[in-house]
């Protein structure tokens, strides 16, 4: 997860006014790849719905506040909110069931059984463990940022930067990063890594698939999934993808109806699509 800036004005869109004016149902979504993932699922028909991501998860919190005049859901990346009770008041608002629709897509046996087809018998459920102790820090830090809304910015880290980094030096990287001026000094340094040694065996008690973002366990498992075809004596060896975003697209490929139809986004669509007599999906579910 990296923090969520809330845009000073969410850019008007003409479709979306003609949408309501048409007293059209409403599904937002945070971002164009999250849109993307829906659209895998729904029927497309404009006549129906309207569909659209604003940019990310605070505009969309913002419009919920006041909800257009007509029937409405927002779908967003849980992040920490789960963990730390957040945002489950709103009617309107459905969190994914893990940190982020990532997380789900990794942890579908659909991704585990092309992840093994395709790389000599990779066993992800066997390594996911060390990788999650991998990006253990990381997560820490950005739980401490959430829950004592610090609004540290992680956006400029490199995978280098913390993948197996201690805390001290994760938080050392981290604040000498000008997005995070507020904290620079030794002394920011120092109340940053204890505090989050504060939490360290509290977050370790954390539900790991609420605790992680998907995002650094791809990148995490593209890593892991390159040494282990370095080790491979298989040849020629299997062809990894170039990068992480790369793998993910992997991964939302091989995520099929049924790994959707599991997920809390489906059961609220399915609501909403029943409540309204809808009929959005593309596909016939049980």
């Amino acid at each position: 997860m990296t923090e969520h800036t809330v845009r000073d004005s969410i850019k008007p869109d003409a479709n979306l006014a003609e949408a309501i004016l048409l007293g059209l149902p409403v599904i937002y979504c945070e971002g164009l790849h999250d849109e993307k993932f829906l659209k895998k699922y729904l029927d497309l028909l404009p006549e129906k719905y309207s569909l659209r991501s604003v940019g990310g998860k605070p505009n969309l919190l913002k419009i919920l506040e006041t909800p257009p005049p007509v029937p409405t859901i927002g779908l967003v990346d849980a992040d920490f909110d789960h963990i730390l009770g957040l945002n489950k008041n709103i009617v309107e608002l459905h969190l994914s069931d893990h940190h982020d629709i990532e997380v789900d897509l990794i942890l579908s046996d659909a991704f585990r059984r092309s992840v093994r087809d395709e790389y000599n018998g990779y066993d992800l459920e066997e390594r996911i463990q060390e990788i999650y102790e991998k990006c253990f820090n990381l997560s820490l830090l950005k739980y401490v940022s959430s829950k004592n809304n610090l609004r540290l910015c992680f956006n400029d880290l490199k995978f280098r930067d913390w993948y197996g980094k201690t805390i001290e030096e994760l938080a050392q990287k981290l604040l000498s990063f000008k997005n995070n001026k507020a904290f620079h000094g030794n002394q920011g340094n120092i109340n940053l890594v204890k505090t989050a040694q504060k939490y360290e065996n509290q977050a370790k008690e954390l539900c790991p698939k609420q605790f992680h973002n998907g995002k650094d366990l791809f990148y995490s498992i593209h890593y892991d999934l390159q040494e282990y075809i370095k080790k491979s004596k298989q040849k020629p060896k299997p062809r990894l993808p170039p990068t992480e975003e790369d793998l993910k697209k992997e991964a939302r490929i091989a995520f099929r109806e049924a790994d959707f139809q599991h997920m809390s986004f489906f059961k609220g669509l399915k609501d909403f699509s029943e409540s309204h007599k809808l009929n959005i999906f593309n596909f016939q579910y049980t």
